[in-house]
């Protein structure tokens, strides 16, 4: 992998994405190294690519999101600071019903962790609601652990009831018109949540690595922040594929808009 990761630093590429199911169980049957495991190992390997700038990982598991992992955040500087932390239910007896093998507290532990190894660390999740059975109750304790643990952003879905899956058969199925009502609340207090933390952005300046030209706006190019945010600001020229600095002016809900100070880096 750390080979495939030189060719595509040699071609030019300066931000890669380690992908897999459970990503950061990757290597567990790997010998530890001085207490790190097979995982934070890569993460160390591909560190000293030169090229490399940023590197990003997703998606990981609670049950594999060791401490190991945690401290690398603190010497690992091309880490982004952002993690996809899939949550799916604030409830500890939806979670148990959907055998997710963590709870709500083990969960919170692990993202105040790594925002004390990495301050400005962005956590996005992913959230199900309507699962069978899940009462007033169970969704209320799933709005209250967003309310605590701020998501950056969050994909939220609406339970799907599929033949040949376990919740299929579960009775106590949510009706359509709840499911919809939760929903419509859930993402209303993402989005409160999200707008607020994109205002904490304004006035600040972040490097930003240039991904594309915004066709919607003229001379306007678009890039994301370390921590994942998407930022627009105008160029005189073409500078997709170069890190530079852009200071915040304006935010709106999960998008940021600024001013280029300084061109490639």
């Amino acid at each position: 992998m750390v080979d495939e990761v030189k060719m595509l630093a040699d071609s030019g590429v300066k931000e890669i994405t380690l992908l897999g199911q459970i990503v950061n169980r990757y290597g567990r049957q790997m010998e530890t190294a001085d207490g790190k495991g097979g995982f934070v190992q890569l993460l160390e390997a591909v560190h000293e690519v030169k090229g490399i700038r940023r590197i990003r990982f997703v998606s990981p598991h609670p049950i594999g999101f060791r401490q190991d992992l945690v401290q690398a955040f603190t010497y690992l500087p091309k880490l982004c600071s952002h993690i996809h932390f899939p949550m799916q239910s604030g409830s500890d007896r939806i979670l148990k019903m959907m055998r997710r093998p963590y709870r709500n507290e083990t969960y919170l532990d692990l993202c105040s962790r790594m925002k004390q190894a990495r301050p400005d660390l962005s956590i996005t999740t992913d959230i199900i609601v309507g699962f069978p059975g899940e009462t007033e109750e169970d969704f209320n304790d799933t709005l209250s652990l967003m309310e605590e643990a701020r998501f950056s952003s969050a994909f939220c879905f609406v339970y799907s009831r599929r033949k040949g899956t376990p919740g299929y058969s579960m009775e106590n199925q949510v009706p359509r018109e709840v499911k919809t009502e939760r929903i419509t609340k859930l993402i209303a207090l993402q989005n409160r949540i999200t707008k607020e933390i994109s205002k904490e952005h304004e006035g600040k300046v972040f490097e930003i690595l240039v991904e594309d030209k915004n066709e919607k706006f003229e001379n306007t190019y678009c890039g994301r922040t370390d921590g994942g945010r998407l930022v627009n600001f105008k160029s005189p020229t073409d500078i997709v594929g170069q890190f530079v600095d852009v200071k915040i002016k304006t935010s709106r809900s999960a998008t940021l808009w600024g001013d280029l100070i300084t061109e490639e880096k």
